[in-house]
């Protein structure tokens, strides 16, 4: 939508609101560009992407009370499919894990093929018990993109949680072979050496997962973050 408006000429809303794309990707500070997304917002408090663009920042800065709100009236204003997705990931970092679970059904229900939404729902459902569940989402990802890092990382949590951390092993070294950079499946992995006795291997992980962490970005911390 905003492109099409862009290609037909902007107005005073949408010129502020690019202002504030275009300041994020050239190092503005989040609270300038929040603050040009309130102006965007003031003259059309309509447009659902500036809203979404407005909880996606408060999201980066952790500031979930203000994130939801954006969210949901986006929501109301233009109920798509990965706006759900994204407010049942800010539900998640937010440790409202169990709330976020029908958005992610939602998403799925109305974009079934964007395999994104699996991964989120999958963990989702590992957390919140229904291991079952979690495992099908991650079977239905290891058969669909093997290449991804993502079924290979949820089925080792789920055999985690399941008690059975020999054999979540393979599963998180294997996410790992395809993301090196990501910190939670290491964390898991060294969690699960240490359970089946694996001490110096485990070390050497954690060492790995110290140095990595160092530098990492929050989303190869965080698997609600993708």
């Amino acid at each position: 939508m905003a492109v099409l408006l862009a290609g037909c000429g902007r107005d005073a809303a949408e010129k502020v609101y690019f202002d504030s794309l275009h300041g994020g990707k050239n190092g503005m500070s989040a609270a300038d560009q929040l603050k040009l997304l309130d102006e965007a917002i003031a003259l059309r408090p309509d447009r659902a992407w500036y809203l979404e663009r407005r909880a996606t920042l408060y999201v980066d800065l952790r500031d979930f009370a203000k994130a939801r709100p954006n969210f949901d009236r986006a929501i109301e204003l233009a109920d798509r499919a990965y706006l759900r997705y994204a407010r049942a990931l800010a539900s998640c970092q937010e440790g409202r894990i169990r709330e976020a679970l029908p958005d992610f059904d939602r998403a799925i229900e109305r974009q079934p093929k964007n395999l994104q939404f699996y991964r989120g729902r999958g963990l989702a459902r590992a957390e919140t018990g229904d291991l079952r569940g979690a495992r099908a989402d991650a079977a239905f990802l290891l058969a669909k993109v093997p290449h991804w890092h993502d079924g290979h990382w949820l089925m080792g949590r789920v055999e985690e949680l399941s008690g059975r951390r020999a054999a979540a092993i393979p599963f998180y070294e294997k996410a790992l072979s395809i993301r090196p950079e990501l910190i939670f499946p290491r964390r898991a992995l060294v969690r699960c050496l240490r359970a089946t006795g694996k001490i110096g291997e485990a070390d050497v992980q954690a060492a790995e997962a110290a140095r990595r962490e160092r530098n990492a970005s929050v989303s190869y911390a965080d698997p609600f973050r993708y």
